[in-house]
């Protein structure tokens, strides 16, 4: 589900073709620009709430709900798989 916006290696960036009013995906990748700093807590608050570590909602084109209705053990998987894919900059899609 991730890869159809944040990209096959999921650095996010300006997806191609897409309208110019389409939110350009972040970076997911255990980058510096991507969820780095992150721990599991701050994560799990975030797919939990929307609510980023700097207290911005998440932009309302990502499936927030679908997210907080998953349990704790996908979440935690989802977790674990992010933090151990390749790190990639910003826009590495």
């Amino acid at each position: 589900m991730c890869t159809g916006c944040h990209g096959a290696h999921l650095g996010g960036g300006k997806i191609p073709g897409a309208p110019p009013d389409l939110p350009i995906p972040s970076n997911i990748t255990p980058h510096e620009t991507g969820i780095k700093a992150y721990t599991e807590a701050d994560f799990i608050a975030l797919l939990n709430t929307g609510i980023k570590r700097d207290g911005k909602k998440l932009d309302p084109f990502m499936p927030v709900a679908a997210l907080a209705a998953m349990n704790d053990v996908e979440k935690k998987a989802l977790w674990a798989y992010l933090r151990a894919v390749p790190p990639r900059p910003f826009g590495s899609r």
